[in-house]
Parts: C-alpha cells; sequence; structure tokens
C-alpha cells in the first residue's frame, strides 16, 4: 500500500472512531485526570482531610506519567516534531516535504490540541477558585491556633503555615503542576509565520501559541463561583493578638526593610541582633486576606532573609509581630511595598 493510501486509511479509521490511539485520546483522558484532581480537592477541609489528598494525587501523577510516555511514543512513531522542524525550511512544500500520513497527524493532532486548549482553561478556573478557598481554610487553621494561644494566655504566640504541612503542601502541589506542558502538541519554540505555511482548517493557531498552561488563563464572562464569605472571627483573632502585642515596647530602629526579587528579601534595619522573631505577613488578594508565617530564631543586625513572596497582585502588604532584643521583648507592625505586577510575556 502507498504512503498516500495509507494516509487516507488514517483518515477514515480516525472518522470511524476506530483507529490507533492518538492525541484525541490522550487529550480527553488528561482532561479527565485533571478534573478528577480538581473533584478530590474539595473533600479537603482541613488539616486531617488534607493528608487523605495523596491518594488522589499519586493517581493523577502515574496517569499523567503514562499518558505523557505514550504521547512522546506516538509523537515519534508519526514524525510529527521532525514534520514541524521540516516547515521552518524557507522553501517548505507540504506536498512534497511531508508524507501523508505524517500530514494526516499532524493535523488531527492540532485539532485535537486546539479543543484540549480551549477546554482545560474550565478545569483551571475551578483549580484556581479551590486554592484560593484552601488558602482561607490554612488562614483559618492559623486564626484558630492564633485564637488557642491567646485564650491560654501563651508567653508566646507560635502560629503560622509550618503547622499545618499536609494542607500547605496540599496548596503547593497543585498550584505548581506543571504535567500540562508535557502534552504540547506543537513545538514550544514554533513561531505563528512557520505554522501558517500550512492551512488547518477551524483551528485557531495564534491561540494555541498564546497558551500556556497557566493556572490564571482567563476567559471572558468565564468565573468560577464566588467563595464562602470570609468569616469575621479569622481578623478577629489578629486583632487580639495585635492587642495584646501592643503592651510591649515598639522596637527601636523601624524594625526591617523589604525588597523584591524572587523572594521577599527582608533586612533586620533595627540596629540591633534580635532572636525569637515570631511575626505574621498580611496582605489581601482580589478582596481576600491572607496570612503566612516568618519565625527566626535569631537575626543578626543588617543580615537579610529570603521569604516566599505574596502573589503579584498582593496589596496592602504588612508585617507585625514581636521580637527579644537583648532579651527583652519588643513589638513592631510594618507596611510594607506591595510586590511588583508580573510582566506580561
Amino acid at each position: 500500500m502507498s504512503r498516500a493510501r495509507s494516509g487516507v486509511v488514517v483518515v477514515v479509521a480516525l472518522l470511524a472512531g476506530c483507529g490507533p490511539e492518538g492525541p484525541s485520546e490522550f487529550y480527553r483522558d488528561a482532561l479527565q485526570a485533571r478534573s478528577e484532581l480538581v473533584d478530590s480537592l474539595s473533600f479537603v477541609v482541613d488539616e486531617n482531610t488534607a493528608k487523605d489528598f495523596k491518594h488522589p494525587e499519586k493517581r493523577y501523577k502515574g496517569r499523567m506519567q503514562d499518558l505523557v510516555e505514550k504521547f512522546r511514543m506516538y509523537k515519534q512513531k508519526m514524525s510529527t516534531d521532525s514534520g514541524f522542524n521540516k516547515m521552518r525550511r524557507d522553501n517548505f512544500d507540504p506536498k512534497k516535504n511531508l508524507d501523508d500520513d505524517v500530514v494526516v497527524a499532524m493535523i488531527e493532532g492540532v485539532q485535537a490540541y486546539a479543543n484540549f486548549s480551549k477546554n482545560i482553561n474550565y478545569t483551571n478556573v475551578r483549580l484556581t477558585r479551590e486554592i484560593k478557598r484552601l488558602n482561607l481554610v490554612l488562614e483559618a487553621s492559623i486564626a484558630k491556633k492564633i485564637d488557642e494561644q491567646l485564650a491560654e494566655n501563651a508567653p508566646v504566640v507560635d502560629a503560622g503555615a509550618g503547622d499545618f504541612p499536609a494542607l500547605k503542601n496540599v496548596i503547593e502541589s497543585v498550584a505548581n503542576t506543571q504535567e500540562l506542558n508535557n502534552l504540547r502538541f506543537i513545538p514550544e519554540s514554533m513561531e505563528i509565520n512557520v505554522l501558517q505555511k500550512m492551512e488547518y482548517p477551524g483551528v485557531d493557531l495564534k491561540a494555541l501559541l498564546e497558551f500556556k498552561n497557566a493556572l490564571d488563563v482567563k476567559i471572558p464572562d468565564l468565573e468560577a463561583p464566588a467563595l464562602p464569605e470570609r468569616p469575621a472571627w479569622i481578623d478577629d483573632a489578629y486583632r487580639r493578638l495585635l492587642e495584646r502585642n501592643r503592651t510591649l515596647p515598639p522596637l527601636a530602629g523601624g524594625g526591617f526593610n523589604a525588597k523584591y526579587t524572587d523572594q521577599l528579601v527582608l533586612s533586620n534595619s533595627s540596629g540591633q541582633n534580635l532572636t525569637e522573631v515570631n511575626a505574621s505577613l498580611m496582605y489581601e488578594v482580589a478582596g481576600q486576606r491572607s496570612a503566612q508565617k516568618i519565625a527566626e530564631p535569631n537575626w543578626p543586625s543588617g543580615q537579610a532573609k529570603q521569604f516566599p513572596s505574596p502573589p503579584s497582585d498582593a496589596k496592602s502588604v504588612r508585617l507585625f509581630g514581636t521580637a527579644k532584643a537583648g532579651g527583652a521583648a519588643a513589638r513592631f507592625d510594618i507596611a510594607l511595598p506591595n510586590p511588583p505586577k508580573k510582566k506580561e510575556d
């Protein structure tokens, strides 16, 4: 059978739904796996349930690893990456430079990738909402521990995200997934003027090139349901912590200076060697308040330390807490600059 004839057979088989497993099936399974992972997040409501998330997460990673390997083997078998590379030639002619079965595989793959690029956005919007909800759960957990320590009149109130490692791990894990990048059908380095050398009916090539598998991709009029109203007792716990701290003398020397690199860089500008630094970094994102713990047993004068940076759209950033200078406890409450906005790619 000629290569042209085999290409026609592939097209007929694909249309009939009985062809070999290919991009459409891979992307369908990837979308289903991603959706099931987001469904599992809805059952995480505290530190204990967060520990159970490791089971669906393990299944998801196993499925994605299997899909990525099958996808790699398919592209290798059908020579699709080689076909895209040939398109970079100045004298490229699809009729002369590509076999018919390779053209069929490339077209089917691009169309499947176009549908996946669109549909995954709906799942990502749900995922983004779940991450925001889990951040609220984490903050409520921290506030509850603050409240308990205040009720016990603990000499040092010590509560932060590190006290809830399972919750913290779930948030960080799902917020930094990179598995979808391994299912990119079009090579990442392909430019729009190269892809336009071959017409793909019904496929928006520009949209494909702009798709980055990001969690914050926006589709007009596509919004997730609003989060539950923030419980007032969370802010009340922080307010009472501040009130208790006000009985201490203010930390001399101004406290801390802040700047942003890839992280938040805080420098001890008090002119004193500090010990037992326990602080809360507070900020707002889209009307939702969040907090993260900053704790250092020893912080020499002038020394800079790095911490996770608040999101680029965070506002009203401030650092408050207590520290000891020369063995005497003191308080600080400092407004910090907002993190810089991310540059658009």
